[in-house]
């Protein structure tokens, strides 16, 4: 009898051991790798997006087609940091063609895939525009998709430029004519308040 319950004991021991050890082995191997937290955290390239931070009034033009005229609008601009410091999210309210206007958009840098992103939204379409982008010539230039419920488009590409200066930026936007051909169709300036 003594015997059965050493070796009982002995059994439970070991199994608790090795239970104790898969713990710690599946603990360790769940940990993330230096490079892993790097790639977590924010870094230079976020650092890029910090001139877009603050209250901003915005005057700029936009129009359907290259040869359809201008429509003028103003805006103002408030962006902040957002997932200790992740992410910059913006609201933009104004007027355009007579209707309150208000978007709102989230951008961040992607330290896996390596490219600035931007989603956006506003409330005179349904559609949402996703966005990737990357630094050229110190200018954020994003190329995407998004719907276009003035065409029908489902898959209608853009491409937006912003010129990042501190207190001063100046975004342009392309799109395509329907030869397929880019032409400037906005162009906005905003200055700090």
């Amino acid at each position: 009898m003594q015997k059965s319950i050493l070796l009982g004991s002995t059994a439970v021991a070991t199994l608790c051991a090795t239970l104790s050890l898969m713990a710690q082995e599946t603990e360790e191997a769940s940990a993330p790798s230096a490079e892993a937290l790097a790639r977590m955290a924010p870094g230079p390239m976020h650092e890029k997006l910090e001139p877009l931070v603050g209250n901003f009034t915005m005057n700029g033009k936009w129009r359907m087609a290259p040869d359809a005229p201008w429509q003028e609008f103003a805006a103002a601009i408030e962006r902040r940091w957002i997932m200790d410091e992740r992410f910059v999210e913006e609201r933009v309210t104004g007027e355009i063609m007579g209707q309150a206007f208000e978007g709102r958009g989230i951008m961040g840098y992607d330290n896996t895939r390596a490219e600035f992103t931007m989603v956006w939204i506003e409330n005179v379409s349904t559609g949402t525009w996703f966005t990737t982008g990357r630094l050229v010539d110190g200018k954020l230039v994003f190329e995407g998709q998004n719907s276009d419920a003035m065409t029908g488009e489902k898959n209608r590409w853009s491409k937006s430029v912003l010129d990042l200066g501190a207190d001063r930026h100046v975004f342009q936007g392309y799109g395509r004519d329907a030869s397929g051909k880019e032409f400037l169709n906005a162009e906005m300036i905003e200055t700090r308040e």
